[in-house]
């Protein structure tokens, strides 16, 4: 007998069940449920937009959406953000993700979204490509720089020394230390330097003061860097950085890049970012520091490649392409094509590192 499925929007009281989910399907990586709370329950837009598929009153598979504010067509709109796919075991490939997306889509369409972005990765692009009403839109690289010597793609370190004491900007933190109850907050001039990096843009995820506060200075888990350069103290350009891993960083990742596309020494705070990563150490134990072997942290960051002023810039800065290389697609939720026209044409977005984060 087949199984009778029911779909609804996450709430409050299931936060448990998803959990067992996420262990069940992620056992070695899989959120704690703060960090859910933080990016589902509690962002700022279209909170508990998340779905759910029930069987015999257990979850069995869960699709995670974020509201997002965001240009569309180059107006204040609405979409949203799939950050995960996920079912138990005992349901793959009975069709009930897949169902559970459709239904999912139709919910998110009456809350007002025009579009959900996805970045399937390398094992779940095959299965989603093929939906009808899926489109593939880029693959979105890196670039990244790296310090002489021996940090290439392959090498395996197994010493980080980080001079921790000279770290480039102000730190993030999100209230995990009894000194730093309160996290920071991005004041509103950073409204007005969004607008000026998404200038000419049809589509991409506004990065108000507001949405910058919760993405970085409120999540619950990881430290984030900011690095800003003032001129007479106006706001000209920032950088968001932050080490992965986190405890034991194999790079450092720029994660927000804000600045006017018409400044052409908005990298200039690279320096700052480029020196302290040479100074690191990266290396095999028992290598003298300075010896063959050691290196400094690579620097990566996603830079969006039709952007050609911003991509020269960084290229004679010594960044190359390098993965990795992410699919990025949308499901379209409106039946009026014109008013998300050219959403298929990569040329028309603008995708920064912090607009993806998966679970």
């Amino acid at each position: 007998m087949p199984q009778e499925v029911a779909f609804r929007l996450i709430e409050e009281n299931d936060l448990a069940s998803v959990m067992d989910l996420f262990r069940g399907a992620f056992p070695l990586h899989h959120p704690n449920e703060m960090l859910y709370r933080w990016h589902f329950m509690d962002n700022p837009v279209m909170p508990k937009s998340s779905a759910a598929a029930v069987v015999d009153g257990k979850i069995v598979a869960h699709a995670g959406f974020s509201g997002r504010k965001a240009f569309i067509c180059a107006k204040d709109d609405l979409l949203f953000v799939k950050q995960t796919s996920m079912s138990a075991p005992s349901v793959r490939g009975t069709g009930i993700y897949s169902k559970l997306l459709t239904w999912a889509n139709e919910q998110l369409l009456l809350r007002g979204g025009k579009i959900v972005l996805s970045y399937p990765n390398t094992n779940n692009h095959p299965v989603q490509i093929l939906r009808d009403d899926y489109n593939d839109i880029y693959q979105i690289p890196a670039l990244q720089k790296t310090f002489p010597q021996g940090v290439g793609p392959g090498y395996r370190a197994d010493r980080v020394v980080v001079p921790s004491d000279d770290l480039p900007g102000r730190i993030l933190h999100a209230g995990r230390e009894q000194c730093n109850p309160q996290p920071f907050v991005f004041p509103q001039e950073y409204d007005e330097l969004w607008r000026e990096t998404l200038a000419g843009e049809r589509f991409g995820i506004m990065r108000d003061a507001k949405y910058l506060t919760w993405r970085y200075a409120e999540r619950p888990d990881i430290d984030y860097h900011l690095l800003e350069d003032r001129e007479g103290g106006k706001l000209k350009s920032a950088i968001v950085w932050k080490f992965y891993p986190q405890e034991k960083p194999e790079k450092i990742m720029v994660v927000d890049w804000l600045h006017s596309q018409q400044d052409e020494s908005a990298a200039r705070l690279f320096e700052h970012l480029e020196d302290f990563a040479a100074r690191c150490v990266v290396g095999r134990t028992g290598t003298p520091v300075g010896k063959a072997g050691d290196g400094g942290l690579p620097i990566a960051l996603w830079q969006n490649v039709y952007r050609k002023k911003m991509h020269k810039i960084m290229e004679k800065r010594g960044y190359v392409p390098a993965l990795p290389i992410l699919y990025f697609g949308a499901f379209p939720l409106v039946d009026d094509t014109d008013s998300i026209d050219g959403f298929h044409d990569y040329r028309n977005w603008y995708v920064g590192m912090s607009d993806v984060d998966i679970f």
